[in-house]
């Protein structure tokens, strides 16, 4: 994935109750540019925070289940949520088609 954003990025109509961003949202747009160039299947958002990308990805047509170590966190209306860990994430292997993994590594004891 590249790390530049080149021209602006699709607008999402976003509403007051919608889940705040906890990374930079550069961080949200350059994930989401990209994903809005892959055919929609199924995307694990580990950890999803409060819910913002997997909202986003969700309204862009892509089937998205959550996942946090903070289930009290998550705010999105949609996406499926499921409460875990990224050492022992709660699915079958082959379960998605992407996973996105925006701050998150960075809190692994062995990344």
């Amino acid at each position: 994935m590249s790390s530049s954003v080149k021209g602006p990025v699709p607008a999402v109509a976003s509403a007051a109750s919608d889940p705040p961003v906890l990374a930079r949202r550069v961080i949200h747009d350059v994930a989401f540019r990209w994903f809005e160039t892959m055919p929609r299947g199924r995307v694990l958002d580990v950890p999803s925070g409060a819910g913002a990308l997997s909202l986003r990805l969700q309204r862009a047509g892509f089937e998205v289940d959550s996942c946090d170590v903070n289930a009290d966190g998550f705010q999105a209306a949609g996406p499926r949520f499921t409460r875990g860990d990224l050492c022992q994430l709660p699915y079958p292997d082959g379960a998605f088609d992407y996973a996105a993994c925006i701050e998150g590594p960075e809190h692994l004891e062995n990344p």
